[in-house]
Order: C-alpha cells, then structure tokens, then sequence
C-alpha cells in the first residue's frame, strides 16, 4: 500500500505567549488530518496539576511527582505515578558555576556559592581567593540553571537571588561577559558551550564534584535534575503513546542533546578519570580489614572501565523504582550491542559509612546482587548471553 510509505508534516502556530499549536497532516496527497497538539509552557507546576485535572494527555515536570499528586490519580482510577508505564525519565539538565579567569579557585562549596549569589559574600577574599569584588551573573528568569540553583541552593536557606547580581538573559553572553570581567562569576548550563572556567563544587567531605555529562549521568553532581513525562493509565491517542515510545530510543537522545540537554544514554568514563577515586580510597583506608578489600577491589577492578549507570538503594534489598528500571533497560540495550559481546559485566556495590566492616561489606554485596536480579529480570532472554558478576567493596568508593 503505497499510503504505507507517506509521513506525517507539521506546521506550528503561535496561540498567545505560552502555547504552540502542533498542526500534523498525513503527507499524502490527500492530506488527512492526523492531529492537533497543543504545547504548553508554563511553571513548574502546570504540567502535573494538568494532569491530575484531567485537561492534558501528557505532562512534562523537572521534579518526582509528589505524594498528593501520585494519590490523586489513584483516587480517580488513573493508575499510578510512579509507575514505570507513567513516569518516563527522559533527559538530565545541570547548573555549573563559571569564573573569570583571574579568580584563581578550583572549586566552591554549596555554602559559598549560597553566600555568593545571595550578596553574603561580596569579595573573594573572605572564601580564600584574591582582594577582589565578587561580580556575581545570573542568568534569565526561564533558565534551568536558574531554576536548579534556585530550588536547591537558595530555598532552602530561604534565600533568594540578590538584587546586586546581574541578570544576563543570554546564557552565551553571559559565560563571555564572565570569561572578560575580572571578580566576575556566573552560573549557566553544564552543556552551554563558554570561554570561562568552570569550577568544581567541593563536597563537605572533601570530594570535588565537576560538571560534566558523566557525573550528571552518575547522580554525583549535585546541581542537576531530571526532566520527566507523566501520563495516566488511560489508553491515550496513537500518536501520544507513540511519542512516549519515541523519547526512549537513540533518535531522541540525539534530539535532545540537540535542544541543550544531557541524554541518558550509557557513558564509558573516560580513561583515567578513575584516578581520584582510587586515590581518595586508598587515603581513606584504614585497619588491616579496609587495606585487604581495597586491594582486592584494585585486582578484581584492573583495567575495567565504569559505566554511567548508577543505581541507590536506601535498603540494599529495595526493588528499582521507575526511575531505575528505564536505566536498566537502557544499560540491557548497551550490553547486548554486538560490540560488547562477551564482555564482563561488573555490577560493584557500595554503602555508607557502619561501624562494622564486615556488614557493611554485606550490605554493598546485596545491593549489587539485588540490581543484578532486576537487570536479568528486565533483559528476558538476551539476559543468558550477559557475563554479570556481582561484587561489593562497602565504604570504599560510596557514592
């Protein structure tokens, strides 16, 4: 059937200063209607209330849906939230702080940066730096980078933005009037290409952060969220469900990379990248009983590369919720590429600090264990060609 080969055209328009209106035509000759979609902007909280109303098919939010949200649909026999077939994870978006090349710091903790942007701090000096004023740059009222410093940082020190920071609504011109004025600092997207230099956050541990793909993938970064589409259990529209199918696939992760987000995608670190880690271990072990783990850990571990899928368990027997499941299903797709056949497949636990040793070590061995269950469970039948193996080293390299 030759209306077999014909694809859908879209034209847009403009309905008020928060909606587009998505015209999608059969491109036959004919020219059926297929659908009008209707996208709207507006706040963070517009999306899910939405939907919980029952006035949109689809809804978009930067944060988990909260508890009166998830009950809410359950009230009204639309299923659940948080469930893996409603709650589609789909991309990662991240703030980083840029300095001016003459402010010679490497990294600043979330407690500076808090005092910086809220006009606490207003020389570098008083954080260790150079006799110079702190020229603080923020960017637009709509910017993620914004928003993500805002909700984490500021809210809730119950502090805001202060009136003496610069307000760039252009991102790129931000990182350039930041990369040419001296004292100057600023905050803009991890992806936004830029000629400052960007710091690392310092953890109250000791352990510095950067912003980069990897360790927004890997949940390390800590200014960072994920952008999420929320649907009920109701059977929606062809074209609406085949969207959803659609922001799971490689397709999209390019699209969205393409819109200035981090796809989910499975990374390969970086050789070398490992050194820090390893290094830190190795400064923090101490007894006999932490030495011979490390050790075994370097052995077992040598040549080995991480991959960015990262999983948290509070319960080293807690099942993956449906935010882990899709990065399960896409570290299933990753492994059974017919480029990593073959390979072992290292699933490698940690826990938090115990004072006991010995369940702590336990305790990381379960969680791997655990993840490794759900990985074979969400495989199917290629799970029998994957070389899992479970380990786990308990405090040494938690994360």
């Amino acid at each position: 059937n030759d209306a077999a080969l014909w694809t859908h055209v879209a034209t847009r328009s403009q309905e008020g200063s928060n909606t587009t209106n998505l015209h999608i035509k059969d491109n036959a000759p004919d020219g059926r209607d297929v659908a009008i979609v209707a996208v709207q902007a507006a706040g963070p909280d517009a999306g899910l209330t939405a939907l919980v109303e029952d006035v949109t098919d689809i809804a978009m939010a930067t944060r988990p849906a909260r508890a009166a949200e998830v009950q809410a649909i359950a009230d009204q026999g639309r299923g659940n939230l948080s469930d893996i077939g409603q709650e589609y994870v789909i991309a990662a978006d991240a703030a980083m702080p840029i300095l001016s090349p003459d402010v010679r710091m490497d990294a600043l903790s979330l407690d500076d940066l808090a005092a910086i942007f809220s006009g606490k701090v207003t020389n570098w000096s008083q954080l260790g730096g150079p006799n110079l004023p702190i020229l603080a740059h923020t960017p637009g009222l709509t910017s993620g980078a914004r928003t993500i410093f805002q909700e984490q940082v500021l809210a809730p020190l119950s502090t805001g933005f202060s009136e003496r920071s610069k307000i760039v609504p252009s991102e790129k011109v931000l990182a350039d009037l930041v990369a040419t004025t001296p004292g100057a600092i600023g905050l803009i997207s991890a992806t936004q290409p830029h000629n400052a230099r960007a710091i690392d956050i310092l953890e109250v541990c000791g352990i510095r952060r950067p912003a980069n793909e990897f360790t927004v993938k890997t949940h390390e970064y800590p200014l960072q969220r994920r952008l999420r589409l929320f649907t009920d259990n109701t059977d929606l529209p062809d074209l609406a469900r085949g969207l959803l199918d659609f922001t799971l696939t490689p397709a999209a992760d390019m699209l969205i990379q393409d819109a200035g987000f981090m796809s989910l995608d499975v990374q390969r670190e970086r050789a070398g990248n490992a050194t820090e880690r390893f290094t830190r271990a190795v400064a923090t072990a101490s007894g006999t009983e932490q030495a011979r783990l490390l050790n075994t850990m370097v052995e077992e571990l040598r040549g080995a590369r991480r991959l960015s899928t990262t999983f948290q368990l509070s319960d080293p027997t807690d099942q993956p919720e449906a935010i882990a499941l899709r990065d399960l299903d896409r570290l299933v797709s990753f492994l059974t590429r017919p480029e990593n056949a073959g390979r072992d497949v290292f699933l490698v636990g940690f826990s938090d600090n115990q004072s006991d040793l010995s369940q702590t070590a336990q305790d990381a061995r379960v969680r791997a264990a655990t993840i490794g269950q759900a990985l074979l469970q969400r495989a199917g039948p290629a799970g029998s060609a994957l070389r899992l193996r479970a380990t786990g080293y308990g405090e040494l390299l938690p994360v």
